[in-house]
């Protein structure tokens, strides 16, 4: 008898769960866009015959697909782009990788065509860019907007903050700002 409860109680709130949202449409977004951006590096490597501790400037810039799967208020973004860091300092560190990132992102409707954005997510950049450069990844966060032209296109434009480590020298650390712009389209409903 228990296993009968156990079984029927979960599907039971599960079918009333289905029927309460089945109206509901999630819809899923695909596009592409690009970020640009400055960042800070925390050096500590070798430089020629001596161990030092670095401070370096420089910035950055990426382009790629994004696909997105808006399920009010949440939206889910997974991002896949190439991108290239630029660095000025006693070390080369000028790097060009493969970006992926992943966040979840709660939006505000402050109308039928316009939503505020803040969110939070995890990023990894993939070696090997160059023969040296080992990766690097930590989290993000972002503040925003969705503009919807129409149903099926959106324009989503974020400012982005990230922090992890750096794949050049021993403990490196990244720190980046920047801004992102996509344009999605409409490619199905869940």
């Amino acid at each position: 008898m228990k296993t009968i409860r156990g079984v029927c109680i979960p599907l039971i709130l599960f079918t009333l769960v289905v029927s309460a949202f089945g109206a509901e449409r999630y819809h899923t977004f695909a596009g592409l866009g690009g970020s640009i951006g400055v960042n800070r590096l925390t050096y500590h490597g070798w430089v020629e015959t001596e161990q030092k501790d670095l401070d370096i400037s420089g910035s950055y810039y990426t382009a790629g697909p994004i696909l997105c799967v808006f399920v009010p208020p949440l939206i889910g973004e997974w991002t896949m782009q190439y991108e290239a860091n630029s660095h000025d300092g006693e070390v080369d560190t000028s790097v060009q990788c493969l970006l992926l990132s992943l966040a979840g992102k709660y939006f505000y409707s402050v109308t039928q065509w316009f939503y505020l954005t803040a969110g939070a997510g995890v990023y990894g950049e993939m070696p090997p860019a160059t023969l040296s450069y080992e990766g690097g990844g930590g989290g993000l966060a972002s503040l925003g907007c969705v503009v919807n032209f129409s149903f099926d296109f959106r324009l989503v434009f974020d400012v982005t903050a990230k922090y992890g480590s750096f794949g050049l020298g021993e403990e490196s650390r990244k720190f980046s700002t920047g801004a992102a712009v996509f344009i999605i389209y409409n490619v199905g409903s869940i």
